[in-house]
């Protein structure tokens, strides 16, 4: 399955494919579509990138919270505390 950010490459690709058929004033709209649909691919890309991050972000968290556990205190503590 493709990604949204490369669709939207194919998209910029597709675009720019068809611009180099047409003379000025056409060819100038589809490369600024082109250009609207690599933004798009950036930002998609930007979001993958975070989503990922947060993602590792959150299975660190998800060790650290419920796979080590904090050693009781030992009886020497309590006589000290005492």
């Amino acid at each position: 399955m493709q990604s949204r950010c490369e669709e939207f490459l194919g998209q910029a690709a597709e675009c720019l494919t068809l611009a180099d058929h047409y003379g000025d004033f056409i060819k100038q709209q589809y490369q600024q579509l082109a250009g609207q649909w690599l933004f798009l691919a950036e930002q998609r890309m930007a979001l993958e990138e975070c989503r990922e991050r947060m993602s590792a972000w959150q299975d660190l968290r998800d060790v650290e919270t419920h796979h080590c556990e904090w050693p009781s205190p030992s009886p020497r503590l309590a006589i000290v505390q005492a």
